[in-house]
């Protein structure tokens, strides 16, 4: 085990305020839904944590199931696609992937 003993207190800060906490959520928030659709859907499994988009709560496997969809359709399927509301799309790759 490592000796920690040369720090001094209040070097090592494991906890953050609450305001903190808020400041940095609403600030990751801001720019994620500045990010275009697909980018949300990247977002989402490269951070591992579900996120809500056009109001729908998308968790990392049905993001990663959009994007392997989104990647092998042609470029006018992908236009019709990412027009879909996010629910839509979801339930749409379960069905190509489920195949």
């Amino acid at each position: 085990m490592q000796d920690i003993s040369h720090f001094e207190a209040g070097h090592l800060r494991t906890e953050f305020t609450e305001a903190e906490a808020i400041a940095a959520e609403s600030e990751a928030d801001a720019s994620f839904q500045a990010l275009p659709k697909i980018d949300k859907f990247r977002a989402i499994v490269s951070r591992h944590a579900m996120q809500s988009i056009d109001g729908t709560l998308i968790d990392v496997q049905s993001a990663n199931a959009v994007i392997t969809v989104y990647d092998n359709i042609s470029p006018e399927h992908q236009q019709k696609f990412i027009a879909m509301p996010a629910y839509r799309m979801a339930t749409v790759a379960w069905k190509v992937v489920g195949k």
